[in-house]
């Protein structure tokens, strides 16, 4: 670091020392499993294994939405069904939950060109964030049991079964 004065440079000296043995310290310290980061105790978070919970939890949150819904992903299905089975008509379809869908611009001509990574990223109203895990698309929704089709028939009538809110990516069969 350059310094105009002598005295700038002992006073940096003094505020990064400072800063060391105070707020800092916690960096300088070791940390379980050899990490850089500290453990933080206390914090508001939770593990989701498998895609109903995540996508039912994430489902929750965006009903307390007041301003805004970011999300960012590999592959989105808007048509997707966040709790299932879809016993509430559409209610809780991804497209009926959030308002207005706005896609970015993509032109060859702008200079923009289509890209994505397979981050994960949920953010509402810029206080809670989901982050890391599941898309939002066919092929995602599970539980523990981890079945190759997602809901059970619902039967209409004798002659017809349908899956309502299945996974498209994941096959229903009527064996009637």
């Amino acid at each position: 670091m350059k310094c105009r004065t002598p005295l700038d440079a002992i006073q940096w000296k003094a505020a990064i020392l400072e800063s060391m043995n105070s707020v800092g310290r916690i960096w300088l310290e070791n940390h379980p499993y050899g990490s850089t980061f500290p453990v933080r105790r206390a914090q508001s978070v939770q593990w989701f294994v498998d895609g109903r919970s995540f996508m039912e939890h994430a489902a929750n949150m965006m009903e307390l939405a007041r301003e805004e819904i970011f999300i960012a992903g590999w592959w989105l299905s808007p048509e997707i069904f966040m709790k299932r089975p879809p016993v509430e008509g559409n209610r809780w379809r991804l497209d009926e939950i959030l308002k207005v869908l706005r896609h970015p611009d993509h032109y060859l001509s702008s200079g923009t060109f289509f890209w994505a990574h397979h981050e994960k990223l949920i953010v509402i109203d810029q206080l809670i964030a989901f982050v890391g895990g599941v898309d939002l698309c066919f092929g995602r929704w599970d539980d523990c049991r981890h079945k190759l089709a997602d809901c059970g028939s619902v039967k209409i009538s004798e002659q017809q079964n349908i899956c309502l809110g299945g996974d498209f990516s994941m096959v229903c069969f009527s064996l009637s």
